[in-house]
């Protein structure tokens, strides 16, 4: 895929046909009946452009019980292609996904527990800090909560706890009378952060062994309620907290979340391919900040680069979930998510989008689905 767009890149002055027109040509081709392209849905994987001889390759992961849905999809794919200049060939390999709560076999298996109340895992990772994760986590445990799932969010940053204070949370957790602590209960989705247990400022100076252990009591030490899906919001990187995770629990899958900018997206393929290396499924990656929508008149200004996330998503051959655009409601602590806060802004729409999305890739019959739309 890298040489392929090396090729791509340095063929396009002598060829009318470019990867950036090809990804235009898919943006047209929407899912029927509803006004969202295929891209923003993940349909799109594998792509390839060779301008030299005209052709375009690509993959069609669609999940739908409707065949004639996915076939309509792949004509109107083949038609936009076609009509690219220089385009002289399209192939088209529709494909199924197969939804990561099947079981898995492989040999970490038996090292990894489920988390008690928990019937699916969901981890959010970052290769680096400041694109957002935490705000990401929380607006898309309380969007799958809107959709009547039953959801946990973890707050597993222990040096950088913040999912308390984007909610204005200052109940501390509470213990069991068998020792076991007790998430708190916040508009409908149950929470759990060491900044709930170490209340103020003081900051939490541990090497590698107590983040290790401490991991340890938020996954078999809390008094869960039955969860349909745990939310776990993880620190930037790939370190000590992401090692204990992947092996002590039973993921269902992960989300890389993003921004635009090239530094971001390097750390985003380190992310993602250490999830791979640890049998780990990553489900989609997630571009935060990704535009700015003006408020007066709805023009989007690409501030830090534009379709990073999308390039990405087509060279790792996994979804691009959803593209947030920069809203400073969204990074405030409000007292409730944007989902909540601000219903009607362009950022709940996409974590909406997004939550709907995970739902179905977590083999979970999805309401607002593109299946059931």
């Amino acid at each position: 895929m890298v040489i392929n767009k090396l090729f791509t890149s340095r063929s396009e002055k002598a060829h009318p046909l470019t990867y950036d027109a090809a990804l235009a040509a898919l943006r047209n081709v929407k899912f029927p009946g509803m006004s969202r392209d295929i891209i923003s849905f993940g349909f799109v994987q594998d792509l390839k452009v060779d301008p030299a001889a005209g052709s375009i390759a690509l993959q069609l992961s669609i999940s739908s019980e409707r065949p004639e849905l996915a076939e309509e999809i792949r004509k109107n794919t083949d038609a936009a292609l076609r009509s690219v200049p220089g385009v002289k060939t399209v192939a088209i390999e529709l494909s199924r996904p197969t939804p990561p709560s099947q079981p898995r076999h492989d040999h970490a298996q038996a090292t990894r527990a489920a988390i008690a109340g928990a019937a699916q895992i969901l981890a959010v990772a970052s290769g680096k800090g400041g694109v957002g994760k935490s705000t990401i986590s929380t607006n898309l445990a309380y969007a799958l909560a809107d959709r009547g799932l039953r959801v946990g969010l973890l707050d597993a940053d222990i040096h950088g706890p913040n999912v308390p204070a984007l909610l204005e949370l200052r109940e501390p957790h509470a213990i069991s009378a068998d020792q076991l602590l007790l998430p708190v209960h916040h508009l409908g989705v149950e929470i759990v952060s060491l900044a709930l247990i170490s209340m103020g400022d003081t900051p939490v100076i541990w090497r590698g062994p107590m983040v290790a252990k401490m991991v340890t009591e938020f996954l078999h030490r809390v008094a869960w309620p039955e969860l349909d899906v745990l939310v776990v919001d993880l620190p930037p990187g790939t370190g000590d907290v992401q090692l204990s995770l992947v092996q002590q629990a039973d993921l269902t899958g992960a989300l890389i979340v993003t921004t635009p900018q090239e530094l971001s997206l390097l750390d985003a393929r380190k992310g993602l391919r250490m999830f791979q290396q640890v049998d780990t499924p990553v489900l989609g990656i997630i571009e935060n900040m990704s535009h700015y929508v003006c408020s007066s008149c709805g023009h989007e200004e690409y501030l830090f680069g534009r379709d990073g996330g999308v390039r990405v998503a087509l060279e790792l051959t996994i979804p691009l979930l959803g593209r947030i655009p920069l809203d400073v409601r969204v990074q405030g602590n409000h007292g409730s998510p944007c989902v909540r806060s601000f219903p009607d802004s362009p950022a709940a729409a996409a974590f909406r989008d997004i939550a709907a999305s995970v739902e179905r890739l977590l083999g979970r019959p999805a309401a607002a689905s593109p299946a059931n739309s």
